[in-house]
């Protein structure tokens, strides 16, 4: 008797969905002691990327494996500028058994390298410009930029700020809203070098 598709795809969709799973534990795991700059524990951060990253893939890709993709990477996109180098491969042998394909492996690693923010290899100015060229990067990155630009995480950090102190924050929160707002554009006229 032939197995039926419907089953071997519903079995290959549990499968991802369970590797999708560990790679989110382990991650918020990694993070576990880490809070981002407004007190919060990192891992929020992370997922709110990778959310946010599979909605916009919807509008710019409009295919579920994109959407995956834009999830896993946003999940990702600080493990290799803020995790040890032991937990950073724990996470590329959970990508590898997740994208068993070679090719795709790959491209995964490439948009998670100008993700990657090396201060010593590149100006910020530079590092931005390099993500531009790529739709995918472009995307987790205006979701990471809309995040940190969100004023309301500082509001209870805020209350106990000097005038000075919090004018910084308000003024770093818009520079990246304004980078956010550059990089959906980019998205909305849709000219990239790679996807």
């Amino acid at each position: 008797m032939d197995e039926d598709p419907r089953q071997t795809q519903d079995s290959e969709s549990i499968d991802r969905g369970l590797l999708i799973e560990e790679l989110e534990n382990a991650i918020g795991h990694y993070f576990a002691d880490i809070t981002d700059s407004c007190g919060y524990p990192y891992i929020q951060h992370c997922l709110y990327v990778g959310h946010r990253a599979a909605e916009l893939s919807g509008r710019y890709y409009g295919d579920e494996g994109h959407r995956e993709m834009a999830f896993v990477i946003g999940l990702c996109h600080d493990v290799y500028e803020n995790l040890r180098a032991n937990e950073q491969q724990n996470v590329d042998n959970m990508l590898r058994r997740l994208y068993p394909d070679n090719a795709a492996y790959r491209q995964v690693k490439r948009w998670l390298d100008l993700l990657t923010h090396d201060p010593d290899a590149l100006t910020y100015a530079e590092y931005f410009e390099r993500i531009t060229h790529s739709r995918m990067a472009s995307l987790v990155k205006a979701a990471d930029a809309h995040h940190n630009g969100t004023l309301s995480r500082w509001k209870f950090r805020l209350q106990t700020m000097t005038d000075k102190q919090a004018c910084q924050i308000r003024k770093a929160c818009g520079e990246y809203k304004g980078r956010s707002r550059k990089l959906i554009e980019l998205l909305d006229n849709d000219r990239f070098e790679e996807a």
